[in-house]
């Protein structure tokens, strides 16, 4: 039973390797629009920035919900899941549709990168507990 409670965990670690990886990409994209609109606060470059933005934050919320499960997994086995703190919003994002000037860029852009470096960490983290886990699954 152990064996498959571990399996189990080490594929919502896959799953969510991917999602990670695929919002980091919409990431890294909503970061280089921000860094041009910041540039040229050009109206056309701020709608490509909130489109990867919008599409990033809605993957953020796929990976919150396998985030839970993965929790729900690890508690069958006796490991807790440390709390990698919020990854899932950009707060500011109606602040640069309202208040399109360079101070809201600035602003949206560090916290694109803020979000950015944390789903990174949060990677970095569920890779370590896969691997972990896969080491552990072997074993038995």
């Amino acid at each position: 039973m152990q064996k498959q409670e571990i399996k189990e965990a080490i594929d919502v670690c896959d799953d969510l390797v991917i999602k990670l990886e695929d919002v980091l990409n919409d990431l890294k994209s909503a970061k280089n629009w921000a860094m041009a609109d910041f540039i040229f606060g050009d109206g056309m470059i701020g709608f490509f920035k909130r489109s990867k933005m919008e599409k990033a934050q809605s993957k953020l919320h796929l990976i919150e919900n396998l985030s839970l499960r993965l929790q729900k997994e690890l508690s069958d086995i006796n490991v807790e899941l440390e709390d990698f703190g919020d990854l899932y919003s950009m707060r500011d994002f109606m602040l640069d549709i309202v208040f399109d000037n360079p101070f809201t860029d600035w602003r949206i852009r560090k916290e694109i990168n803020q979000v950015y470096d944390s789903t990174y960490e949060y990677l970095e983290n569920i890779e370590m507990l896969r691997d972990s886990l896969t080491k552990e699954y072997n074993k038995l």
